[in-house]
């Protein structure tokens, strides 16, 4: 991804597909690395917190697409258990 990528092709590309693997049960991580004023956090976070809308980054973009997609899985299978599932985030 070049300089001028936009928030939505950062997500497309490199978090969405990871979705579909880690609601069959596989574990996934996303590292941001770079030098100081690089955009690691605005790339990760969004701007200034920003959880709706294009600013919103790729932690505010998987959650939400994690969630809904998963809503719409146990509806669409209603034999779909109840079992308990996981979700954690770290940002060190």
């Amino acid at each position: 991804m070049g300089p001028g990528a936009t928030q939505p092709e950062a997500y497309e590309n490199i978090v969405q597909p990871l979705l579909s693997d880690v609601l069959c049960g596989y574990n996934a991580g996303v590292f941001a690395y770079g030098q100081s004023g690089g955009g690691k956090t605005y790339t990760m976070l969004g701007r200034d917190g920003n959880l709706v809308g294009d600013l919103r980054g790729v932690i505010p973009r998987a959650i939400d697409d994690l969630f809904v997609t998963s809503a719409e899985l146990t509806r669409a299978d209603k034999s779909a258990s109840d079992a308990p599932a996981n979700v954690g985030i770290k940002v060190i």
